[in-house]
């Protein structure tokens, strides 16, 4: 079933990646491992900020969308959504999770405002793109197998970097959103 999942994932990663291309919005696939990256440049947060502009809220509006269009066949609405959607049966049920995951640079944000350290900025950075994806969107009615809302929020700070620093550094690579999907292990027939 495994192999089942990593396929799946797959779909789901290449569906998004597409629909972001569209749109402009420069991001990393990785297929085989459930997740899109976008950097927090692309974003456009401000240093140690986690607050967004009326323009930087359009910006992940379309990303919502993006999301909302790809995604939703693979969460639990109501049978009748689906047709109404597009989707087919045997999409339903399959995302257990999405987890909207921040991640900063090496370099300390004590001092700069109200945000205590990079891990308390990436968690509210990830916070502000779940609080935007759902707002007045089909994503705030998703819900996985136990019935809950799917989406949640990870911060990590510094401590999973793509690329590593001895002493700190602002590297754009690191400051980023992860958008990691999880399956469900039984599949929907």
């Amino acid at each position: 079933h495994l192999s089942e999942i990593v396929l799946k994932q797959s779909h789901i990663v290449s569906d998004v990646s597409y629909a972001l291309e569209r749109y402009g919005i420069a991001h990393e696939a990785n297929k085989s491992g459930g997740v899109v990256r976008i950097s927090s440049d692309e974003l456009a947060f401000a240093p140690g900020s986690h607050e967004l502009s009326d323009q930087q809220r359009e910006r992940l509006k379309v990303l919502g969308r993006v999301l909302a269009g790809t995604v939703t066949c693979y969460t639990n609405l109501e049978v009748g959504q689906y047709s109404d959607l597009g989707c087919s049966d045997d999409q339903r049920g399959q995302i257990r999770s999405v987890s909207v995951e921040g991640h900063t640079d090496n370099v300390p944000t004590s001092g700069r405002g109200s945000v205590k350290d990079n891990l308390d900025l990436s968690s509210l950075r990830a916070a502000t793109i779940v609080r935007v994806l759902t707002e007045n969107s089909v994503i705030s009615e998703w819900t996985n197998d136990d019935g809950r809302q799917p989406i949640y929020v990870a911060g990590y700070g510094d401590s999973r970097p793509v690329n590593d620093h001895d002493s700190p550094v602002s590297d754009s690579k690191n400051r980023r959103i992860e958008i990691r999907f999880h399956l469900t292990s039984l599949f929907a027939n």
